[in-house]
């Protein structure tokens, strides 16, 4: 199966739209090439023990009912990701993802919608993000559940494990791990968070492990969870530590114009 929008040699055609229960196993990165997975108005695709990696490892365009399972995912050109995701249906499980450096290990298209699924991965250290979302389609549910995040530390940017900017309806974060296991400075005014939503209303924060041994060497600070103007939420039964001890910017939980913030 190669559906390349454009991207594959001259002359390649892609596959018609509404292409199902395609399989793609053992994928294999070519040279010169931005993906070596790049799926468009494909339904029922699944892809497994897949093993690409140039700048985006796993592009959908307008898929349907896409599984990514049990991958190795890596995104390797600064601002690309490992998995960047315009689907409707989707379950994304069991899979390790590391984005670029000033990218993300997976990102949502604002056409995405459906029944998200995001369960089992494991996001390393070394982008920016390790998942992040905008706005999603109406009546979209993202359900993100038992994930290793490892957030990266050090360099002239803030950077996070989770990253909601807009996100507008139906998120549920749930029995997730957030643990830094790297060290390294941050430059000034620099933060790294481990969940950070901005205009993100609503959200369901709940039984998540946060742990931070004081890995930041220099400058900057760091942030457990931090809502900016995102009203509405529960966070609920979440261990939260930080040995932080010399930064001026630590918090493990932070409010700022978010107010009904249900704490238990």
């Amino acid at each position: 199966l190669n559906d390349t929008g454009g991207r594959g040699a001259p002359g390649t055609k892609p596959p018609a739209a509404g292409v199902a229960g395609a399989s793609l196993t053992s994928v294999s990165s070519l040279p010169g090439r931005s993906s070596p997975v790049s799926l468009r108005t494909v339904a029922q695709a699944v892809k497994s023990s897949a093993s690409p990696s140039p700048s985006t490892a796993v592009y959908s365009g307008a898929a349907t009912d896409l599984r990514v399972l049990a991958n190795r995912l890596t995104g390797t050109s600064a601002g690309g990701s490992g998995a960047y995701l315009d689907v409707t249906t989707l379950l994304f499980s069991s899979n390790t993802v590391t984005g670029p450096a000033a990218g993300s290990g997976v990102s949502f298209s604002a056409a995405a919608g459906g029944l998200l699924r995001v369960s089992t991965n494991t996001f390393s250290s070394g982008p920016m993000y390790g998942l992040m979302s905008g706005a999603l389609q109406p009546g979209t549910t993202l359900y993100i559940s038992s994930n290793t995040f490892l957030p990266t530390v050090g360099g002239s940017t803030s950077t996070y494990g989770l990253y909601f900017n807009g996100l507008n309806q139906g998120t549920t974060v749930q029995n997730n791990s957030i643990y830094y296991r790297m060290t390294g400075g941050m430059a000034a005014g620099m933060v790294t968070y481990g969940l950070y939503a901005q205009n993100s209303p609503g959200l369901i924060i709940d039984h998540n492990r946060y742990n931070n041994p004081d890995v930041l060497t220099s400058g900057g600070g760091a942030a457990a969870f931090a809502f900016f103007a995102s009203g509405g939420a529960r966070f609920t039964y979440n261990d939260v530590y930080s040995g932080e001890l010399s930064n001026t910017a630590a918090y493990l939980l932070n409010l700022d114009n978010s107010p009904n913030v249900y704490v238990s």
